[in-house]
């Protein structure tokens, strides 16, 4: 054992990950105490030391790479290198391969100066106070020694193929494809992807580039979703899709050039599902809208709701035996003929079998949906100290005025004529609000209720306010 130590900045340690500031918070270094931590944590349990790692193609990500993989094999670890992919490849690569641990080197949907690590252990999300371990095994230095090994392999094709026939399966009418992956991690998978779907396809920003030179890589901001609506509505395409810089996200863009909500998504694929699976399960985050919830009971299926938060989707999804989840953010979770975790790239293969096999076109199908009077999610950028405070204060505020609300995850007051959430983001320093209203009226009577309420914490509601004087 060596006596080594290395305190990690606790600030990076967030609910889902660890994620900073290259150069600031996250430090090159932390790749390397990071990979001797749980090295030597799967050392202390006496599990087979094998570890998977990958990494996205952000410009800073080659170093934490390096390091990261000289403080496993200096702790005795057995890596597969499977080099830039998508976070969900390396998911299917840790659980396909009975890997121990799989470490994803991303700085996910944030921007292009931040980076970090997503860490799958036994086949389950590492995070929270998993997280806080492995900082205090780096802390005490205790690290365990030993003479590991690296091999790199290419398992892209076999992830592809794994799509292709768990995904997008047997296809029906032919269709017109739109893809942006936006020059992030998907961008080499969506050009193999597209070789072996049987449709027309049209694709920009496929070249990986951490500089993300046409737009960010994050589908829940509208600004950039244009290039894809753009692309559907120049191409008569049939459907338009967009992911995150790691590929764990989609966006979706309809027949019409219309941003399509990821609840509204949700929905498509969990109405198909219970044609298959009666009284399924399906488990929603707290931003979902109420008609995702109703009408999957319409359905017969089991509608549950819970906090946000992959990680938290996940875990819930195991304990309930779920097969499908989701999240306003793009977040898409599978359980049916795949493994549980989320994969933008199926929820995209998935949507194509479902409208290759249907009658009608998606914008049609989203005309028909229930009308949603909402905000998208607004996002409300805050100092990172203390977004959580500020929402117990909030909690504070409504407890002592008996006003009803529910603290599953942040403030979600509920009303006859709608609700309004907001809460602290475990990934960027914001929050993040939602409202929604039976009418158009309701959503902004709720709008400005939740305005008013903000201002008492100098929360600045200049995007709700701004969504209001738009429509």
């Amino acid at each position: 054992m060596t006596q080594l130590t290395h305190i990690i900045n606790p600030e990076i340690i967030r609910a889902y990950d660890i994620r900073g500031k290259y150069g600031v918070t996250l430090l090159k270094e932390d790749g390397y105490y990071l990979g001797r931590s749980i090295a030597t944590f799967i050392k202390n349990h006496k599990l087979p030391e094998t570890v998977c790692v990958g990494r996205d193609g952000r410009l800073s990500s080659p170093d934490l790479h390096s390091t990261l993989i000289q403080g496993l094999v200096e702790s005795g670890m057995k890596v597969t290198d499977i080099g830039i992919v998508a976070t969900p490849t390396l998911y299917y690569t840790a659980v396909t391969q009975k890997i121990t641990a799989g470490i994803m080197i991303t700085g996910s949907h944030n921007p292009g100066d931040q980076n970090g690590f997503k860490i799958i252990y036994q086949g389950r999300s590492f995070f929270g106070g998993d997280l806080e371990m492995l900082a205090k095994i780096s802390a005490h230095g205790n690290f365990a020694m030993g003479n590991g090994s690296v091999e790199q392999i290419d398992i892209r094709d076999e992830y592809i193929d794994a799509l292709n026939k768990r995904a997008v399966g047997t296809l029906g009418k032919k269709m017109r494809i739109a893809w942006d992956p936006g020059n992030g991690a998907t961008g080499e998978l969506v050009e193999k992807l597209v070789k072996v779907i049987d449709a027309e396809h049209f694709v920009i920003n496929s070249k990986i580039d951490g500089n993300f030179p046409n737009h960010h890589p994050d589908p829940t901001v509208a600004k950039n979703m244009e290039q894809l609506c753009d692309l559907v509505l120049k191409n008569n395409c049939d459907i338009g899709f967009a992911f995150d810089g790691d590929g764990d996200r989609l966006g979706v863009v309809d027949n019409k050039g219309r941003i399509v909500f990821g609840d509204q998504t949700l929905f498509i694929l969990a109405e198909d599902m219970l044609t298959r699976i009666p009284g399924a399960k399906v488990v929603a985050d707290i931003k979902t809208s109420n008609f995702v919830f109703s009408k999957v009971a319409e359905l017969g299926g089991e509608p549950i709701m819970w906090k946000t938060g992959h990680s938290l989707i996940k875990v819930k999804m195991k304990e309930e035996d779920a097969l499908l989840g989701g999240e306003m953010s793009g977040h898409l979770f599978f359980g049916e003929n795949y493994y549980g975790f989320d994969d933008a790239l199926f929820g995209a293969c998935k949507m194509i079998n479902i409208l290759s096999n249907k009658s009608y076109v998606l914008a049609d199908k989203i005309d028909d949906l229930p009308k949603i009077y909402a905000t998208p999610e607004l996002r409300i950028d805050i100092d990172e100290t203390i977004k959580f405070e500020v929402i117990e204060l909030i909690k504070g505020y409504m407890m002592a005025r008996n006003i009803k609300f529910s603290d599953l995850d942040g403030v979600r007051v509920s009303k006859d004529n709608g609700w309004w959430l907001v809460r602290a983001s475990n990934t960027q320093s914001s929050l993040v609000a939602r409202v929604e209203g039976n009418t158009e009226k309701d959503l902004q009577l709720l709008c400005e209720e939740a305005i008013k309420i903000f201002s008492i914490f100098n929360i600045n509601s200049e995007t709700i306010r701004s969504f209001i004087e738009c429509r």
